[in-house]
């Protein structure tokens, strides 16, 4: 075990404030691990979360006349933490995630301006969306009992669809993240073969979410899903690149066979994929802590500060922006709006 300097390299300080650690890769994969199941709770506008309902919109108002509140965009921000904004930082908890800086984006393009409902469940996997029955961490307000399938996050989404019907209506979507974690550990090989035994599942269960959620959705209705990045890639730059064949091992499954399998997937139920992990320079060479790749996890995330696997307020706003890039047009066509925002 050896203590690292976590500054990147040509750098005159630590962004982090000038913390050494001692790392080992087995260390910093189970604190990834840890960090992906634990979350700090609390939550500052709950306001934002009432189900849809032909007299009640997202921001917790009852309208005048309810037919015309629900001829607006609604967007429905569904997943896992990610989709809440989640970040170690208590202060920053759940107060700067995509799905917030997404609806600042849309909203002088879209009139009358869109409503959020942030739907999305701390901790979740593909297969609690589907089945519930898992505690949703931080302990931010969400409109379903999430207790078992007929209580689900999905099958509350599918209900609100249904309701929405052919009125414009957003749905976006990070899960799996959680799925694959649980496959971290130190030996490459068993890397390779836990995500090996992951893919048929994760591939039942994307394949369950895209292809319900497509059924009941309206001709207005915008589905999108966003790839998964690699937070274990900053251990190459924590470690200087030694003794890194598990996490490459990982990053490989990730960029090979995971995320190829999420965008066959909702491609053939006709989701807008926005590929994080694309803009995140994924595909790259990872041969050192100096790799694109590494760069952007080191950026974009918490990996490689507080080892943490969620986005920065930095990463939020670039997931935010992939996220608008893929549906902007068809929000626009969807609302009635002309592509310069009219």
């Amino acid at each position: 075990m050896s203590t690292v300097d976590l500054r990147p390299e040509g750098s005159g300080e630590s962004p982090w404030g000038g913390w050494r650690r001692s790392a080992s890769l087995a260390g910093i994969l189970v604190a990834c691990l840890v960090l992906a199941f634990f979350y700090v709770a609390g939550d500052d506008e709950p306001d934002l979360q009432p189900p849809v309902s032909p007299t009640t919109v997202a921001d917790g108002t009852t309208p005048t006349t309810p037919g015309d509140a629900r001829k607006g965009l609604v967007y429905l921000a569904l997943g896992d933490s990610l989709s809440r904004g989640v970040q170690p930082d208590g202060a920053k908890t759940l107060k700067n995630g995509y799905p917030r800086i997404l609806l600042k984006n849309l909203r002088p393009q879209v009139k009358p301006a869109p409503v959020l409902v942030e739907a999305g469940c701390g901790g979740a996997t593909t297969e609690s969306m589907i089945v519930g029955g898992k505690a949703c961490a931080p302990d931010a307000p969400i409109p379903y009992a999430n207790e078992n399938r007929s209580s689900s996050q999905l099958l509350w989404a599918v209900d609100q669809l249904r309701l929405r019907k052919d009125l414009p209506t957003l749905v976006t979507l990070t899960i799996g993240g959680n799925d694959i974690t649980s496959c971290v550990d130190p030996s490459a090989e068993k890397v390779d073969a836990c995500l090996a035994e992951a893919a048929p599942r994760l591939k039942a269960n994307w394949t369950t979410i895209a292809r319900r959620l497509r059924a009941v959705a309206g001709p207005k209705t915008v589905l999108a899903v966003m790839t998964t990045y690699d937070p274990v890639l900053g251990y190459l730059r924590i470690s200087g690149g030694k003794d890194g064949q598990a996490a490459k091992a990982f990053h490989r499954q990730v960029v090979r066979r995971i995320n190829p399998i999420m965008r066959r997937v909702f491609t053939k139920y006709d989701w807008k994929i926005a590929d994080l992990a694309f803009a995140m320079h994924e595909n790259g060479q990872i041969e050192n802590g100096n790799a694109r790749a590494v760069a952007a996890v080191c950026s974009l995330t918490w990996a490689c500060g507080n080892f943490d696997v969620h986005l920065n307020d930095q990463g939020y706003a670039v997931a935010a922006d992939v996220l608008e890039a893929s549906v902007i047009d068809p929000v626009l066509a969807a609302t009635g709006a002309s592509s310069a925002g009219g």
